[in-house]
């Protein structure tokens, strides 16, 4: 599954991960492009300013100045986007055309679903999580589920939850669709699986599809994605690494991330005055490093008064339009054998955890070399959605 519950701890269906505390506002821009927030003065490191004198004209910094940044620092930015060698994998298309397809019902699912964003008192779950859940039943025949990672939070004491967050997957889609994924581009390969010591074939996907956040929301509660946990100990390569890029390649991933934070999830005080926001169409990250989601806009006043509208003829079809002021960034959650070791070392004793099902298969990808051919999308999907009638809290019952 690419959100299992675990001592994995990827987070996204636990409700008890503590993570708190505030954070500050952007101060400045660093060598390598990264604002550096809430320090009062700019840091720089040898890296950083190596980096920056780097030739950016076509395919970015070097495979191994990539590699050993994203190692040790968490993360590398492509100001120029995707490499164009990297968007031969046809795993990018896909997501960006099921994006394109289905972004804005997604979205007019959860608009939808607005009066039980809110959890219950007391019942420990995230905000969004009924709505996700409410979502993913409608979506599933396009191979589309809605998960609730960490929440957005207040930046002030008492560091209150105040809105949801989602990732919304087409795993199931991708599965139903490849199989098994297609190897990877030589170049993409070098960057993220040439791993010396690791076995060949052994690479998957925890997920895909895209991150999305409400207009006016928070910053996101500061987190990693996933780690090895006991008796998996952080190798000397990255074995979670994600991609994520920006539809438009015209926007900037926002992502707010502490250089070198690896520590299976823990945030302290001192973290926040690290934080470094990413300013690029595109990045890499390496999901053990603490991270979040940037704080959203408020939307326009003409989108406000149509998601409003929305509420009030909540059975009337509803244009693309009400999806505006939403932000998303696109997503390929990779892992290698080291990493596959991890998570199903930490999913063996979840009762729940079925290899085999749907829910919880990773798609897997073909070794350097391999063939694979497309089956299609989903024929199932029902593409034109009509937007539910708005349910109220009495509707959970």
């Amino acid at each position: 599954r690419d959100c299992p519950r675990a001592s994995l701890s990827q987070g996204f269906l636990t409700q008890s991960s503590p993570c708190f505390m505030g954070a500050g506002s952007a101060d400045g821009v660093d060598a390598a492009g990264s604002t550096v927030l809430s320090t009062g003065k700019r840091q720089r490191c040898e890296d950083d300013v190596a980096e920056a004198a780097v030739d950016e004209g076509s395919e970015g910094c070097p495979v191994p100045s990539r590699r050993q940044r994203l190692f040790s620092h968490g993360w590398v930015e492509l100001d120029q986007g995707l490499p164009p060698s990297w968007r031969h994998w046809p795993l990018f298309g896909f997501t960006e055309e099921l994006h394109r397809s289905l972004g804005d019902v997604v979205v007019r699912e959860l608009e939808s679903l607005r009066s039980i964003w809110d959890p219950l008192p007391g019942s420990g779950h995230r905000h969004g999580a009924f709505a996700a859940a409410k979502a993913s039943a409608r979506l599933r025949p396009c191979g589309v589920a809605v998960y609730c990672p960490q929440s957005s939070q207040r930046s002030d004491p008492p560091f209150a939850y105040t809105g949801p967050r989602w990732y919304v997957s087409i795993t199931r889609a991708a599965l139903r669709a490849f199989g098994r994924a297609p190897a990877p581009p030589p170049e993409l390969n070098r960057v993220l699986f040439d791993n010396p010591g690791e076995e060949l074939g052994a690479y998957g996907f925890r997920g895909l599809g895209w991150t999305l956040a409400p207009p006016g929301s928070d910053p996101q509660a500061l987190h990693a994605d996933i780690w090895g946990g006991r008796g998996h100990p952080r190798p000397s390569w990255v074995r979670f690494p994600h991609i994520m890029w920006k539809a438009d390649p015209s926007q900037r991933c926002t992502t707010q991330i502490v250089p070198g934070a690896f520590t299976e999830g823990e945030d302290e005080e001192h973290h926040y005055s690290q934080l470094r926001q990413v300013s690029s169409p595109a990045i890499v990250v390496d999901s053990e490093v603490l991270h979040r989601g940037a704080a959203t806009a408020e939307a326009t006043a003409a989108a406000a008064t149509r998601g409003e509208a929305l509420g009030a003829a909540a059975c009337a079809a509803a244009g693309d339009a009400a999806g505006r002021g939403w932000v998303s960034s696109l997503s390929l959650e990779l892992c290698t054998a080291a990493g596959r070791r991890a998570w199903y070392e930490a999913l063996k004793d979840d009762p729940e955890f079925d290899g085999e099902a749907e829910d919880w298969r990773m798609l897997e990808i073909e070794p350097p070399g391999g063939q694979q051919v497309l089956r299609g999308v989903p024929e199932s999907c029902p593409w034109k959605f009509r937007p539910r009638c708005r349910p109220t809290r009495r509707s959970r019952a």
